[in-house]
């Protein structure tokens, strides 16, 4: 399953467009969307989550209530990965997937 999210970034808080890869047990993020983790060599082009890891937390109880963002928490690092969907069915549809 693939797609384009907007995330949230760690250190700076500024939303930047990236291409998400969700395949055997693992979410993948990249910078552009013929990009792969073989040529994703340059820090910050890529990451990769462990879905084993991350725990999907319900937007309406967080200060997050648009119903087309998705909230993650790694549970290993406690760190938040947020993404944004361009439609409200896209976001259902990865939230469903992910859970």
């Amino acid at each position: 399953m693939t797609g384009v999210f907007s995330k949230r970034g760690h250190f700076r808080k500024n939303w930047k467009s990236r291409f998400f890869v969700l395949e055997l047990g693992r979410l993948s993020y990249f910078e552009k969307e013929n990009t792969d983790e073989a040529t994703a060599d340059t820090p910050g082009n890529c990451g990769i989550r462990f879905l084993k890891s991350l725990v999907l937390r319900n937007v309406g109880l967080s200060h997050h209530d648009d119903p087309k963002m998705i909230v993650l928490v790694d549970r290993l690092t406690h760190s938040d990965l947020l993404m944004k969907a361009s439609s409200v069915e896209m976001a259902e549809l990865w939230r469903k997937v992910i859970a």
